[in-house]
């Protein structure tokens, strides 16, 4: 018997219904057994239930609401597993978004880990929570503050919203070092952010954060210019100086603010003479215009004041091999300075003279990163990465330095794709006996060359190292390369189940990242 073609299509499109209906059902049905066992399992039992959950992703939503209940549970791992749960499921996780909120304030660092993980997955949806992402930008721990920039940024919140939000975190502070990140987040909004920050420059509460971002902006920030010139006046000399700075970031394009500060070399604060100085030298303004104003500062009673006006002389009058010599004598010997700013400045002054050739420079500073020193090694770091690949073959000496081995591979790897000339040694390094160079050497590599074939079998083997310290970094190099391979996938998963809490963690948080 024929069946006509429409009874046939029919009755085709019936089965297939039926089947997909046959389908989905276990799976809803496994999702709501998996939910019951939120609130009657215990202990391990419980946990796994919420892990089955993290598995089903965006599917997992009508659990959303038992998950979020566990955000407030006694046991920490309870806790910070129900908040990746949460993020598995994403946008469809919005009715936990409160929640997720408050515990980005846990005692717990993997719960607030996982909470703005969380946030960051749910994305749009997550706009309410942004101060409370905020806030953490000034969080103790260094992960936090990390997944505090991209659940914000997944958020995309307004700037009307964010940026009064982010000055906000910043005025809450406690310390300067914890002020970064937030400074970091504002400064990559950019030139779209200068209009409120401008406005900001116009409260005087918010009047220092507003300029430490536009400094950290740079050139973009050039319409900032009038009103950071109008900030110099400002009574407190920390707001004069970070202005100062400020201009000196922006550079030629911050416009006629020469006279300003030009006026401000002879303020009574130093370090704000100091910051006029540097600013003015920054903004290219003409030498003749600065040298007389400049002259009597080289005898100053202030020490800041007198280097940066040694460093002004040698800078304005390049051929005065005198001042030259008299300037980098001096910026030497305040490379060893207590003070950590004036070590800071002598770096700055010693690469902008581009002083690196001259005797005496180059030990000066391999002394420095010798002693570990913060402060000369960042400076001298971020000259080497905006050099980019001209610097590598100098920082390939250093690797043959054991003592400079850790610093020079930081700065590989910060340079990434153009520093592959340097592949072959820090492949070496990968099998040092030193955990921590091994450990160094397999982030390097993960940085400049991620897809390279060579690479990810010296990934591959550091998850198998010996040193849980190396294993955790292979686990750092996969989701830093951003590999999403099945390879990748295949050693994270195998990385999940290692007898190290640290790296199992670590794991798990990456191959949900991936799961996105």
């Amino acid at each position: 018997m024929r069946v006509c073609h429409a009874a046939w299509a029919g009755m085709l499109s019936m089965c297939l219904a039926l089947s997909a209906a046959s389908a989905q059902a276990p799976a809803a049905a496994n999702i709501g057994e998996l939910t019951a066992q939120l609130s009657t399992a215990t202990g391990e039992a419980r946990v796994a239930a919420i892990d089955a959950l993290t598995d089903e992703g965006p599917a997992a939503a009508p659990a959303t609401d038992a998950l979020a209940a566990l955000l407030s549970d006694a046991d920490e791992t309870t806790r910070g597993r129900a908040a990746r749960a949460l993020g598995a499921i994403g946008p469809g996780a919005a009715g936990a978004v409160d929640k997720l909120a408050a515990a980005t304030k846990d005692s717990s660092l993997k719960v607030r880990s996982y909470a703005l993980y969380a946030l960051g997955m749910i994305g749009e949806k997550a706009q309410a929570a942004y101060p409370a992402a905020a806030a953490c930008l000034t969080d103790a721990d260094p992960m936090v503050r990390r997944e505090a920039v991209k659940a914000m940024s997944r958020m995309k919140v307004p700037l009307d919203q964010s940026v009064p939000a982010l000055i906000a975190a910043l005025e809450n502070a406690k310390t300067a070092g914890e002020t970064m990140p937030a400074v970091h987040a504002l400064a990559e909004v950019g030139a779209a952010g200068v209009p409120r920050l401008v406005e900001a420059l116009g409260r005087p509460e918010a009047r220092y954060w507003a300029c430490r971002i536009l400094a950290e902006i740079g050139p973009p920030a050039k319409d900032a210019a009038p009103a950071l010139v109008k900030t110099l006046s400002d009574e407190r000399a920390e707001v004069r100086r970070e202005a100062a700075i400020a201009l000196g970031r922006i550079g030629p394009g911050a416009g006629d603010s020469a006279p300003k500060l030009t006026e401000l070399l002879g303020d009574a604060d130093p370090g704000v003479k100091a910051a006029a100085l540097w600013a003015l030298l920054m903004s290219e303004a003409p030498a003749a215009d600065v040298l007389p104003k400049l002259q009597p500062l080289l005898s100053d009673s202030d020490e800041m004041v007198r280097v940066a006006a040694h460093w002004g002389a040698a800078k304005l009058e390049p051929e005065n091999k005198e001042a030259r010599k008299q300037a980098i004598v001096l910026l030497l010997k305040t490379l060893t300075n207590e003070n950590p700013r004036m070590r800071g400045m002598a770096a700055n002054a010693l690469v902008d003279l581009k002083s690196g050739d001259e005797p005496g420079v180059m030990d000066g500073f391999i002394a420095r990163v010798v002693e570990k020193d913060g402060v000369v090694m960042t400076v001298v770091g971020e000259a080497m990465v905006k050099r980019g690949e001209a610097a590598v073959p100098r920082i390939l000496k250093a690797l043959d330095h054991e003592e400079l081995q850790p610093f020079a591979m930081g700065v590989l790897g910060r340079i990434g794709p153009p520093a592959k000339a340097a592949l072959p040694k820090l492949a070496a390094l990968a099998t040092s006996e030193n955990k921590d160079l091994r450990a160094g050497a397999v982030m390097a590599l993960a940085s400049i060359a991620p897809e390279d074939a060579d690479v990810q079998a010296r990934i591959a083997a550091a998850a198998e190292d010996k040193s849980s310290d190396v294993r955790l970094a292979a686990v750092a190099a996969l989701g830093h390369s951003g590999a999403a391979g099945s390879s990748a996938r295949s050693v994270l998963e195998k990385l999940a189940a290692d007898p190290d809490s640290r790296v199992r963690e670590a794991a798990k948080y990456e191959l949900s990242a991936k799961t996105k």
